[in-house]
């Protein structure tokens, strides 16, 4: 009865922990898990009147219905390079029996990722507009020194997504628009953490240290809907809801155990615990509803602003299932909440060739201090951004974005599954680049 008992606690901890390594963790993202950057014009005016705005092909994403206001068909394609630095501070991290955790601050957890993106509108008719939409609006990669004083709760995390997004738009009317889509997205995630097998099955001794990996993949499907009023010839407003997307992981667990801990199974019966097998998990991407705005002041300044709702509080547990009979399932609380997003932008007209971008935003955290961790240093934060177009012919023309942003300090204090308790502060920031190309044709 011990052996069972313990077998199926060491388990069920050591993956309870590596898949919470799923939540957010580059600091260089939307609230939560999300990416944010679909479009380089859009990450100029620091997404600001996304849902409204429809100055190229990336409305496809942001907002179908306004596909209505491009007159030609085109295609929009770039990328941003993502520059995170996560930065933690130990306060006393302690392992499941209450010893401090050796190990150093882990060093930067923050990893560069570029993040590509291609839209294209297609003209119909005169009322009909197809639009097709491949980008990544989720995903994170976080990486922390070996020794890391936290490894016990998150080492490496990778999560990826791929998002095709075909839509429709129809014009119901000179002021009225209408569109949706549907969406199959690719998640890919990769996950480890280190195991503490002295503690655990009280060998004394802080050199037992194993890990454990888990890789998944999973394809899942979604619907967009969005409408676009033309109050005057220079004032629109567009309101756009995207569908919660909830991947069903399946994939393989792969243990490392040092000899010792291997032995010390082995005698108490227990052959099979940590050995490489199965599992499966389920991670949602929340719904959104969003309201854009968009004025056109004079001949050269253009203001915009957008509210995003995200219902997060779907994510209020984390749960991991065995494929082996005997271990039951774990669970792990989040208790996130549902959060909005602000933003405020102006484009100004410098010459014929040169657009001028700027704006700001805030994002709220879905995650509470209780909850937060080294896998899930997400707090609030402001974005600031710059940037410009520039038309290098009247079918082709140029972006260019910079964003900056400001993360508020936050405690981490969360347990894990084996009660090992990370203690600390963890500070962020990033830096992204982007630059993109508009083809008109």
């Amino acid at each position: 009865m011990w052996g069972y008992s313990v077998e199926r606690r060491l388990i069920g901890v050591a993956f309870a922990a590596t898949v919470a390594a799923v939540l957010p963790s580059t600091g260089a993202q939307a609230a939560g898990y999300g990416v944010g950057y679909d479009s380089v014009a859009a990450t100029a005016v620091a997404g600001a009147g996304g849902g409204a705005a429809a100055g190229d092909a990336s409305t496809a994403y942001f907002n179908p219905a306004a596909m209505m206001r491009l007159n030609r068909s085109q295609v929009s394609a770039g990328a941003h390079l993502v520059v995170p630095r996560i930065d933690f501070t130990n306060y006393g991290t302690r392992s499941r029996n209450g010893v401090l955790v050796p190990g150093n601050d882990g060093g930067d957890g923050g990893e560069d990722a570029a993040v590509p993106y291609i839209h294209g509108v297609w003209v119909v008719n005169p009322h009909t507009r197809l639009g097709l939409s491949i980008n990544s609006p989720y995903g994170l990669v976080t990486s922390w020194d070996g020794g890391f004083v936290g490894r016990y709760n998150e080492l490496t995390t990778a999560l990826k997504t791929v998002n095709v997004n075909p839509s429709v738009a129809y014009q119901l009317s000179p002021q009225l628009s209408v569109g949706g889509g549907v969406s199959a997205v690719y998640g890919r995630a990769r996950l480890s953490q280190g195991i503490d097998f002295g503690a655990a099955l009280g060998l004394g001794d802080t050199t037992q240290d194993g890990s454990g990996e888990f890789g998944g993949t999973d394809i899942s499907y979604g619907f967009n809907l969005g409408f676009l009023y033309q109050f005057t010839p220079a004032t629109r407003v567009g309101v756009h809801y995207r569908s919660e997307v909830r991947f069903e992981f399946d994939g393989e667990a792969k243990f490392q155990v040092p000899a010792a801990a291997r032995a010390a199974l082995n005698g108490a019966g227990m052959p099979r615990a940590f050995t490489n097998g199965g599992g499966s998990t389920t991670l949602p991407l929340p719904e959104q509803l969003s309201a854009s705005g968009f004025h056109q002041l004079n001949e050269r300044w253009a203001v915009m602003g957008d509210v995003t709702w995200t219902r997060w509080s779907v994510f209020d547990e984390l749960r991991f299932n065995f494929d082996e009979p005997q271990t039951s399932a774990n669970v792990i609380a989040t208790q996130w909440k549902n959060v909005f997003r602000y933003a405020a932008g102006a484009t100004y007209e410098w010459s014929p060739k040169w657009q001028l971008r700027g704006g700001v935003h805030y994002d709220d955290s879905p995650v509470d201090t209780r909850f937060r961790g080294v896998g899930v240093p997400d707090s609030d934060r402001i974005g600031t951004a710059i940037g410009a177009g520039y038309k290098l012919s009247d079918r082709v023309s140029l972006d260019f974005a910079y964003q900056h942003l400001f993360f508020k300090d936050g405690n981490a204090t969360q347990r894990n599954g084996a009660n090992s308790r990370v203690m600390g502060q963890i500070e962020a920031s990033a830096d992204i680049v982007g630059v993109g190309l508009t083809w008109k044709f």
